[in-house]
């Protein structure tokens, strides 16, 4: 496909370029190679990103002639990197909500059961409705 053989790359692939776009342009013409990400728009207007790789291309007397790039739209693979990342955060906040309710349970179990033995020892209705409340802040259960 020779779509974009002969035009400039920075209107074409670029919409007018981006800072990323001269940021890599500059390495490339200092170090006379790049690779990275950038962010493309396809011939329909869609954006992407691409894996970029470019070559500079040089004359017989050694000036800059053409740059070669090899882009690779990575996309999808990127959508899919940050569907991950976000069920691997959601698993994190599970497995932490897990070991918080599991630690609050030690720290009740105890308390509860000490409240279940004061309950027995208490010779009075008003104190044994008292601890009761403790047991069943709601009122769901029946004495």
């Amino acid at each position: 496909m020779q779509l974009g053989l002969g035009k400039n790359i920075r209107g074409f692939l670029y919409a007018g370029g981006t800072p990323e776009f001269e940021k890599a342009r500059g390495i490339l013409f200092e170090r006379g190679e790049w690779h990275g990400e950038l962010h493309h728009v396809t011939k329909t207007g869609k954006p992407i990103i691409a894996d970029s790789r470019w070559t500079l291309v040089r004359d017989d007397s050694g000036k800059p002639k053409a740059i070669f790039a090899i882009n690779t739209d990575i996309t999808e693979k990127k959508k899919l990197e940050a569907q991950f990342l976000r069920t691997q955060r959601m698993e994190s906040i599970g497995t932490l909500a897990s070991g918080i309710a599991h630690d609050l349970n030690n720290l009740l179990s105890p308390i509860l059961m000490a409240v279940h033995m004061i309950q027995l020892k208490l010779p009075g209705q008003e104190d044994r409705r008292m601890i009761s409340v403790l047991l069943d802040p709601h009122g769901t259960k029946q004495l």
